[in-house]
């Protein structure tokens, strides 16, 4: 429901839940606005993280520590995070 109702979403802590990788799909697809997705301590996959890097292309800061994402496709990830240009808006951006 918050992937299809909340379009302009920037943040999205999921931290420590039951999410699945259909829902974090679901963001990918609906949130595309999304700057930043803490998914701590959860299930999700790199088939998720993947959508998610590729459709929001506003995303600068991802936390999947503890997750089931592979330490190499983090790292992959995290670098390609930290290759995008700042946000235009960066002030307002959420820590």
């Amino acid at each position: 429901l918050v992937a299809q109702g909340c379009p302009q979403l920037q943040r999205l802590d999921v931290s420590s839940t039951h999410v699945t990788d259909t829902s974090i799909l679901a963001v990918a697809q609906g949130c595309q606005n999304l700057r930043r997705l803490d998914a701590y301590k959860t299930q999700v996959t790199d088939a998720s993280i993947s959508a998610v890097a590729q459709c929001c292309p506003q995303l600068r800061k991802l936390d999947v520590r503890f997750s089931k994402v592979t330490d190499a496709f983090r790292e992959s990830v995290a670098a390609e995070l930290e290759a995008r240009p700042p946000h235009p808006d960066a002030s307002s951006a959420p820590p």
